[in-house]
């Protein structure tokens, strides 16, 4: 099971190396992306901002720290902190939908990103379940 843990994180990687989104009428890679939306931080001026850079930068910052501390933390939290990645993640494919209707501009390395975080939640969500099982097994 943890080889697809794995896996997700080696899509997560790839996915940062195909065109993501379409801005300013071209595409842009995953990286670009990623450090654009990283420089909110810098740019923020309110509380506001910063906290708007903070939502738009989650599943990044939760998926590198549950990469790190994957099987030394409980798995419940890692599983919710990856789950809260994912769905933080999936804010702009909504976006898009309520803004104009339309994914078009979502490109595959959006949904490599999306799909590597819903494999590791997964993965997290199968080993948390198995754990409680073993555990279970082992009281009786």
């Amino acid at each position: 099971m943890k080889k697809y843990y794995y896996l997700g994180f080696a899509v997560y990687v790839f996915s940062f190396f195909l065109p993501a989104i379409r801005m300013f009428d071209a595409p842009m890679k995953g990286y670009a992306c990623a450090l654009i939306i990283f420089m909110g931080f810098f740019e923020a001026n309110s509380f506001v901002a910063y906290l708007s850079a903070l939502f738009l930068n989650l599943p990044n910052i939760l998926t590198l720290f549950v990469f790190v501390l994957h099987f030394k933390f409980p798995l419940q939290r890692l599983f919710a902190l990856q789950a809260l990645a994912l769905l933080s993640a999936c804010y702009w494919a909504v976006y898009e939908l309520v803004k104009y209707q339309d994914l078009s501009s979502l490109y595959i390395g959006y949904w490599n990103w999306v799909f590597s975080l819903f494999l590791m939640s997964t993965v997290l969500y199968k080993l948390r379940k198995q754990l409680k099982h073993n555990e279970r097994e082992q009281e009786k």
